[in-house]
């Protein structure tokens, strides 16, 4: 079809393609504005006319009686992404102000249905989160920063983001890093009264405005300037990532680790935060080379359940020539400290199937995590094993739901080999509930879909 119409329009008279085009774009808005951003300047007006009609009709539909539902606003958050992307159309057209009122009028309605609508999927605050890197990005390529720096400004300080101040710091964050003097005071100033305004978090805001601040001292006064009142207020975790960034860049290890070490003990109730720092500390070791320290590190981490250390650990040994002398020790202190079922994938990832299956025997709840890998091995136990857990979560279930999903385990066993035991499981589970027709129903699909399956598989054995 697209050949014959291309065919159809080259051949065309150049005027009657044009009228034709003018109808079209007369008869429907969002023609017109398809045809002036491909062939000549996006029209701001038109732009948020279609901007603003789309959101308006995307709540009307989502709401019931005021209030949007988890469904509702996922379509109402697909909306606003595809305004966001009209936008970044936009922006790519070279209608840079065009696309920061379309990204400022989306966040707004964002904020303005947080209040009253089911966001619990997500989608909202990934809207909002593309938009706002979206800003990032315009505000980064920007030649006039004066301009831009007071329209977020004056966008953060509106009345709609009290109740979702998240999006006024975001906001303020991305203009502090365009201020000049006359501008970063009324930054303070506008951060200051949302402190005042708001009712919950007053404490994260002001850490918050304290990180602002060091980007407003560095844009006005420089690096050191900056790294100077990052030190002054060094609790703020996000400031100290800044110093321990920063004396990493000026080589300054011994500073770095004992930002990190005095961070990991302040913080050691905080679980996240001394994960995070320990993080911090590998990395550092990783580039001192002290291999002592470093495997202290990753230790910790493995056995906090960040298994991916293992891995890192691993290739540092063998840089080292070290990993067969150390792979025992680390093998059997893993088995005492870390959780069953990420011990099991680290023996899986190494093929120890001797230790895999003992710590199978020792713990039967691990059988849907091995029982692939082990199959080929000890495939009487692994069959016997996951025909007792088939038949054991099977007095737990009671509707279509879960027996279907007891079939797809009978099913997954038969794959493994265990044809006969499924056979078997399909049986025991029929004789215990005969009255249960839509467990009957779906073992009599299972069984014709195994016996379909064998015979298939014995079909191409022949050929």
């Amino acid at each position: 079809m697209s050949v014959e119409i291309k065919s159809l329009l080259e051949n065309t008279d150049k005027s009657k393609l044009i009228n034709y085009l003018i109808r079209l774009a007369d008869r429907d808005e969002s023609i017109k504005s398809e045809l002036l951003m491909e062939f000549g300047e996006p029209d701001e007006e038109l732009e948020m006319e279609l901007i603003m009609e789309s959101i308006n009709r995307a709540i009307r539909e989502g709401s019931n009686r005021g209030y949007i539902d988890y469904r509702g606003c996922n379509h109402v958050c697909a909306v606003f992404d595809e305004c966001t992307s009209r936008g970044e159309i936009c922006y790519d057209a070279g209608g840079i102000d065009i696309a920061l009122d379309i990204y400022a009028y989306v966040l707004r309605r964002a904020a303005g249905i947080s209040s009253r609508a089911d966001s619990s999927s997500g989608a909202l605050t990934d809207s909002i989160n593309r938009c706002i890197a979206d800003i990032a990005k315009l505000c980064a390529e920007v030649q006039d920063e004066n301009k831009y720096c007071n329209y977020l400004i004056k966008l953060a300080s509106k009345k709609v983001f009290l109740e979702f101040d998240d999006i006024a710091v975001a906001l303020f964050e991305i203009a502090s890093h365009m201020v000049n003097v006359k501008s970063a005071v009324k930054l303070r100033n506008a951060f200051a009264k949302l402190i005042d305004q708001t009712r919950y978090g007053i404490e994260y805001l002001k850490d918050r405005q304290t990180e602002i601040e060091y980007n407003i001292i560095e844009k006005l006064e420089g690096k050191q300037a900056a790294i100077s009142f990052a030190y002054k207020n060094i609790d703020i975790d996000n400031l100290r990532k800044t110093v321990v960034s920063y004396a990493m860049e000026m080589k300054d290890y011994y500073e770095a680790e004992r930002l990190c070490v005095e961070a990991s003990e302040k913080y050691h109730n905080n679980h996240i935060l001394v994960k995070t720092w320990l993080v911090q500390l590998f990395e550092l070791y990783s580039i001192t080379g002290e291999t002592d320290k470093l495997e202290a590190a990753a230790k910790a981490l493995i056995y906090d359940g960040k298994t991916s250390y293992y891995y890192k650990l691993k290739e540092e040994y063998i840089r080292l020539g070290i990993w067969e002398q150390k792979y025992p020790v680390i093998l059997g202190e893993l088995k005492e400290k870390l959780m069953r079922h990420l011990y099991a994938e680290i023996l899986k990832s190494e093929h120890e199937w001797v230790l895999l299956f003992e710590l199978l025997k020792q713990d039967n709840s691990l059988i849907e995590q091995c029982a692939e890998v082990l199959a080929p091995y000890y495939p009487k136990e692994i069959f016997r094993m996951y025909s007792e857990m088939i038949l054991h979560r099977a007095t737990d279930v009671n509707d279509r739901r879960g027996y279907r999903w007891i079939c797809g385990s009978i099913e997954k066993l038969s794959k493994l080999g265990g044809t006969a035991e499924a056979t078997n499981v399909i049986n025991s589970l029929r004789e215990k509930y005969p009255r249960r027709a839509a467990l009957i129903d779906e073992l009599g699909k299972t069984e014709a879909k195994i016996i379909r399956d064998k015979s298939i598989i014995n079909e191409e054995v022949l050929v």
